[in-house]
């Protein structure tokens, strides 16, 4: 009994439940010299055995419920039953291989989910009965341990993919304020990987209290964070959602109602004193000068209508576009748009070199609003006149659009922010040019969405050339 307590004892250090059962195996293999030893649970209408100990291989054998000792074990309502093995056949051409030999079984739980199957030369005495019983308890309790872990796991699996098919981020906090839990949205908001944010502090600041608070992260989103406390913990969740496309519509409000504000303040003042002029002084005026107010009040008109133009086509650029990407010959679409703009400046003469057909994939549609702002863009910033050169051919793998003008060029530093929204050169505001900075920017937004990008280059001689590149469809 002593060697028991000690067996006993020993299988409290072990946790893997697989190697637990089998030291129980061999544990009854050992203190009951038995010829073999195996541990069974239940599997629908069999049993399967999961552990054993002898002479012959007893893991893996499976026999049917009905006829099973503990059937007849079960049906006696005891704890534990030993017989000569011609009353039970079950398990006969398995491990029989040495001829019959007395059977011993004891439940391991209860519900008759699992026991514990000694097989010897001699009949188990009481005592020994009496151990196989305490063998088969703690087999028990090693099985229920397993069925309970598993519980365990499923539910915290199940708790964690729903944690992860979440939009929004979470994480929680314990009481000392680092990160326990990291799920999948918030790796895709912030970028941090969850072996990285676990055990850390988090990468950006909570709210002061209930109230949410927006913050910018490094890689330029902008998200909202809520914290609340779980209940009896001193753990906190923390919520985070991806603000990133109301902030941008937010900004871009305010910065269209700004420059709006701003543009079309000077032309509306000159607009309203030659209005002022024209109906207070009709009578006096001289017809040269009534026509030459005139004029200029057109001008300024149309001024007007090509600023509200660009800044309606900015904010529809700004909430999103929507292209259709199919194949299409460049040269053609640029001969057509240029052809719609030819003679609108007489100062701007507009030259187009497309003379092969270019295929290309992108949003052919696109193209007349590319060219429209990049040609008015030139026109623009080249005050004293000069060609306006566009071409058109293949580079690369790309469809190439060039647009060239002698204007006043982009200084080095100014190249690659041209395209930003609403920026403005220091060249461009020493101009009498007036814009709204959402040209360029509109022209990168229409590329972006079709796969093209756009790049600014100084031209030799002076001026600026902007380069358009579309994939080029491949036959």
């Amino acid at each position: 009994m002593a060697r028991l307590v000690e067996v006993v004892d020993g299988l409290g250090t072990v946790i893997d439940v697989p190697d637990l059962l089998q030291r129980i195996a061999g544990s009854a293999h050992d203190l009951l010299d038995a010829y073999a030893v195996g541990v069974v649970v239940r599997e629908g209408d069999r049993f399967r055995a999961v552990a054993g100990r002898g002479r012959n291989v007893v893991t893996g054998l499976e026999f049917p419920v009905a006829g099973s000792a503990v059937e007849a074990l079960v049906a006696q309502g005891g704890r534990s039953l030993q017989a000569e093995p011609e009353r039970f056949t079950h398990l006969r051409q398995e491990l029989y291989k040495d001829g019959p030999m007395p059977l011993a079984v004891a439940l391991t739980r209860a519900d008759a989910e699992g026991a514990l199957y000694v097989l010897r030369a001699e009949p188990l005495t009481q005592d020994e009965m009496e151990v196989l019983e305490v063998l088969a308890a703690s087999a028990g309790a090693a099985l229920r341990t397993a069925e309970a872990y598993a519980r365990a796991d499923a539910e915290r699996r199940e708790k964690d993919a729903v944690i992860d098919a979440m939009a929004d981020g979470l994480a929680v906090l314990d009481g000392t304020g680092r990160v326990r839990v990291w799920n999948r949205g918030l790796t895709a908001i912030t970028g941090v990987r969850a072996e990285d944010a676990i055990g850390a502090e988090l990468p950006f600041p909570l709210p002061d209290g209930d109230v949410p608070r927006d913050h910018e992260l490094p890689n330029g989103r902008w998200i909202e964070v809520v914290v609340a406390p779980v209940a009896g913990t001193s753990d906190r969740v923390v919520d985070v959602r991806d603000i990133s496309r109301p902030k941008e519509l937010e900004n871009a409000k305010d910065l269209f109602l700004a420059t709006a504000s701003h543009e079309l303040r000077t032309p509306l003042t000159v607009l309203r004193g030659f209005g002022e002029t024209l109906l207070n002084h009709w009578d006096v005026l001289e017809d040269g000068k009534r026509r030459e107010i005139v004029g200029t009040i057109l001008s300024r008109t149309r001024t007007m209508t090509g600023m509200v133009e660009q800044l309606l086509l900015g904010s529809r650029a700004g909430l999103g576009l929507e292209v259709t990407v199919r194949p299409f010959d460049l040269a053609s679409a640029v001969r057509a748009a240029a052809s719609a703009m030819s003679g609108s400046r007489p100062e701007h003469p507009l030259v187009v070199d497309a003379p092969e057909p270019v295929p290309a994939l992108g949003d052919a549609a696109s193209i007349e609003a590319v060219l429209g702002q990049l040609v008015e863009n030139a026109a623009k910033y080249s005050p004293d006149g000069g060609e306006i050169t566009v071409t058109v051919g293949r580079d690369d793998g790309h469809a190439l659009l060039q647009v060239a003008d002698t204007g006043m060029g982009i200084a080095e530093e100014d190249l690659e922010r041209v395209f930003d929204r609403f920026v403005r050169t220091e060249r461009s505001q020493r101009t009498r040019a007036t814009g709204s900075g959402l040209g360029l920017w509109i022209v990168r937004r229409y590329l972006e969405a079709q796969d093209g990008r756009v790049c600014a280059r100084r031209r030799a001689g002076g001026g600026t050339v902007i380069e358009v590149r579309l994939p080029l469809q491949v036959p």
